[in-house]
């Protein structure tokens, strides 16, 4: 399908990648920078920290749910080999988990989150909402909520969870 689309053989394919995974990985390395201008676009304009991220939460999931084949292979296989995240210093530099950072910390210096290491806070952030997405994308006949809905009740129990309360 690769091959038909550029105009090559198949075999010509493999002189730039040594494998079927690799190419793959080339393809969706690409997506990847579709999935942080998708996130970007749903925060446009959103000045209040909280309701940026949930938008860029809900991007996300939409996201993931419209490109399953791809969100699988950028988030659900380890490409570590093959010049994908390796660490979680790799991680915090990448697009979209750098731009989860910047939000979050934004969120905390305007003083609506809790002060706590804006990479830790985003671990916990994306562990949620990627595990939604996992879902969604590694069991598609379950039944899921819509991405709306299902975030609307992560955010409940998630991100309202790291929000300053004000003092009583």
């Amino acid at each position: 399908m690769v091959a038909e689309r550029i105009g090559r053989t198949a075999p010509s394919i493999y002189l730039h990648f040594p494998d079927k995974s690799s190419l793959m990985w080339a393809v969706c390395q690409r997506d990847f920078g579709e999935s942080e201008g998708h996130m970007i676009a749903a925060t446009e304009g959103i000045e209040d920290p909280i309701e940026r991220l949930s938008a860029m939460a809900l991007a996300y999931l939409e996201w993931a749910a419209a490109n399953p084949e791809q969100y699988r292979i950028l988030f659900m296989t380890d490409r570590s080999a093959r010049g994908g995240v390796a660490s979680l210093a790799d991680l915090a530099t990448t697009p979209g988990f750098a731009l989860l950072i910047d939000n979050l910390r934004d969120g905390t210096d305007a003083g609506a989150l809790i002060d706590v290491d804006p990479l830790v806070l985003a671990l916990n952030v994306w562990a949620a909402v990627h595990g939604a997405a996992s879902l969604l994308v590694a069991q598609p006949a379950m039944g899921w909520p819509e991405p709306a809905v299902w975030w609307a009740s992560l955010q409940a129990q998630v991100l309202d969870g790291i929000r300053v309360r004000p003092s009583s």
